[in-house]
Order: C-alpha cells, then sequence, then structure tokens
C-alpha cells in the first residue's frame, strides 16, 4: 500500500506555506545544514512532476484504478 499522505506535486496552497513559515520562525540552522536541506530538496523536486503539465483529473482517475 502506498503512502496516502506522500506529496503529489510541488505546489502547496497559501494557508500551508504560511503554516510552515510560522512554525519555523527564529530557529536559527548552520550554514552546512542549510545546504544540505538546499541540496535535498533540489534532488526531492527533480523527482516531482508540475501540477501545471499535467491534467489532475486524469492522474485521480488512474489512482482509482490502481495504475
Amino acid at each position: 500500500m502506498e503512502n496516502e499522505h506522500r506529496r503529489k506535486f510541488r505546489e502547496r496552497d497559501e494557508i500551508t506555506k504560511m503554516k510552515i513559515s510560522n512554525s519555523l520562525r527564529n530557529r536559527s540552522k548552520s550554514l552546512s545544514h542549510r545546504q544540505a536541506i538546499s541540496q535535498g530538496l533540489k534532488n526531492f523536486y527533480k523527482s516531482l512532476p508540475s501540477m501545471k503539465n499535467n491534467d489532475y483529473n486524469s492522474i485521480n482517475s488512474n489512482e482509482k484504478k490502481g495504475f
């Protein structure tokens, strides 16, 4: 069974972005930690398709069929 909570697209809604931003305020990270996070996210986003390039309805119908 696949993880149902895994992100399927790069984009996030504005409410989610605001919650993440507020939770990370006033936290400091070392330079090496910031570089590691940046590189990890770049690698992760290379594997995700952009919702703008896909028909969202066809993706959902394929998931329901088990593709």
